[in-house]
């Protein structure tokens, strides 16, 4: 079996390009049945990972406002950020 490795989203760059599309963290919130600081620390906190449910949410609004598929969403490529890295 052949293991592929995945770059994992890069969470604060969705929360970022639906902010710049108008999208409010009050708003991701509600979608996502979230409060206000979970958004915050989503976006803030290196490594943060949503629950499925949650990610799945996230990037149908991120295509929904990017008018991009969720394949294309951003992804961490840098391994000082890349919380799956390994030392």
């Amino acid at each position: 079996m052949t293991v592929v490795e995945i770059e994992p989203i890069d969470w604060w760059r969705v929360i970022m390009d639906l902010e710049r599309n108008g999208v409010t963290m009050a708003r991701i919130a509600a979608e996502c049945l979230r409060s206000v600081g979970w958004v915050s620390n989503l976006k803030n906190i290196p490594g943060t990972e949503p629950r499925h449910r949650d990610g799945v949410v996230l990037l149908a609004m991120w295509s929904e406002r990017t008018g991009r598929p969720a394949t294309e969403a951003p992804r961490v490529r840098d391994p000082l950020r890349d919380p799956f890295r390994k030392l």
